[in-house]
């Protein structure tokens, strides 16, 4: 029997991707979900309120991506990991960034909790 998917959008840097892996596992164990994760590449740091972002910088590298792929595909809750094409997804991560939950506010690993209860 086929489970079925989930998907994620995250254009964040690579550090936030790996925090935002266990609201990605919570979400799937309490739907009986799979995740297929998308990451956007080559984009430009999006600004928090604080400023503190250089914006000339880049989240997520090409190398980035294909150095992290492995290591999400090993998480047993995702099903697959790809480059964003513009495929219609489930949850928009991206959206945290625009919440008043980012930093400075609080634990970078609870903000995908409080943005996707």
């Amino acid at each position: 029997m086929n489970m079925k998917t989930t998907t994620f959008l995250n254009s964040s840097k690579l550090g936030d991707v790996i925090y935002s892996l266990p609201g990605i596992s919570s979400h799937c164990k309490r739907n009986n979900t799979k995740a297929r994760i998308y990451l956007r590449t080559n984009v430009k740091c999006i600004n928090n309120p604080t400023g503190v972002q250089n914006i000339e910088e880049i989240m997520l590298t090409n190398e980035g991506y294909e150095s992290l792929r492995p290591l999400l595909l090993h998480q047993d809750f995702v099903e697959d990991v790809r480059e964003f094409g513009g495929e219609p997804i489930d949850f928009n991560l991206d959206m945290i960034r625009q919440m008043k939950i980012s930093a400075p506010y609080g634990n970078i690993i609870r903000w995908y909790s409080y943005g996707f209860p």
